[in-house]
């Protein structure tokens, strides 16, 4: 077996067969690194990929270090499996994540799972036995082969659709993609969200490296515009094999009258329409968060998901 780290990686077939079967996109994923080294002062990439000679055999391991912590995003690190893949590739690479969590300066290791039919992969078997401890949160997202528009609509919870009503009829919506690219109009977003935050809360670099992804086809930027001013805007990033909901930014003094619900629901429905794009991902909705403010979004999103997906995640802390 051969372990090389993926931004080490140049063999395009490997990368090929990588992307063919867990729909990923490698190119994307190296930008979300690029990204979050400028999001976070202390930051590594330690992203890896275990596989045999003739690549029948893959393991695809998705991690940071972000502080003290090996994880890749609010739910965990990720795995993915070739179907059939030899059990010596699966050890290598929980052997290798080991090695690292070994380390004198990691405190925390979380990696999530998604259960297969109600149950556990080989490779959540194995953590089991190397000594983890689990818990489960669950996956807001909308798939796009589960929903039609009209399906949709009707799902989301009842008390958003006059809300969503009076944004239709008093927002006006623009987009910035890889066919409507407009650099100005995403700098407006960029200084809505100070002025909304009323601080700078990360770097130039960090923005540009956004747009980067929306140049390249990664994203979409949805600005909402009341009477010619810019009130509310939601920045969509493609994240693993998912559409994710990354950035969301709204003028205070309207939220009460549902403009975040309906860029919202214009952006998941613009998802769904897209084909290409299996799932719209809200984010995750953990029950053991404490925080208030982080309760009150994962409220908030989840009642545009009407179907909650259990994710197992497996943890260690020292």
């Amino acid at each position: 077996m051969q372990l090389e780290r993926l931004i080490e990686i140049n063999n395009e077939e490997l990368i090929s067969i990588m992307e063919f079967m867990f729909g990923i996109s490698v190119s994307s994923l190296l930008l979300n690194s690029k990204y979050y080294s400028e999001y976070n002062s202390d930051f590594e990439d330690l992203s890896f990929c275990v596989f045999s000679d003739d690549f029948s055999s893959i393991v695809l391991f998705l991690i940071y270090r972000i502080n003290d912590k090996l994880t890749l995003d609010e739910s965990g690190a990720r795995i993915f499996v070739r179907e059939n893949s030899h059990q010596d590739s699966m050890k290598t690479a929980l052997k290798h994540i080991d090695s690292i969590f070994c380390a004198e300066h990691i405190n925390f290791i979380h990696i999530s799972n998604y259960l297969q039919n109600g149950n556990l992969s080989k490779i959540d078997n194995m953590l089991l036995a190397q000594g983890y401890s689990s818990r489960l949160i669950f996956d807001m997202s909308v798939s796009s082969r589960e929903y039609d528009l009209d399906l949709y609509h009707s799902s989301i919870r009842k008390s958003y659709k006059s809300l969503i009503n009076w944004g239709r009829k008093n927002i006006s919506i623009s987009y910035v993609n890889e066919k409507n690219l407009d650099k100005q109009a995403f700098d407006s977003f960029r200084s809505f969200h100070r002025k909304v935050s009323n601080k700078v809360t990360r770097s130039l670099e960090s923005w540009d490296i956004q747009y980067d992804m929306i140049s390249r086809g990664y994203g979409e930027l949805s600005l909402g515009y009341k009477d010619g001013d810019l009130v509310t805007g939601i920045l969509a990033l493609r994240h693993l094999n998912m559409i994710f909901y990354a950035v969301g930014v709204h003028e205070r003094e309207l939220f009460k009258y549902g403009l975040s619900h309906y860029i919202l629901y214009d952006a998941v429905s613009r998802n769904l329409s897209n084909t290409n794009n299996p799932s719209f991902l809200l984010g995750y909705y953990d029950t053991t968060v404490k925080d208030k403010k982080t309760s009150s979004i994962n409220f908030f999103k989840k009642g545009f998901c009407p179907n909650l997906k259990p994710l197992i995640v497996w943890y260690k802390e020292k």
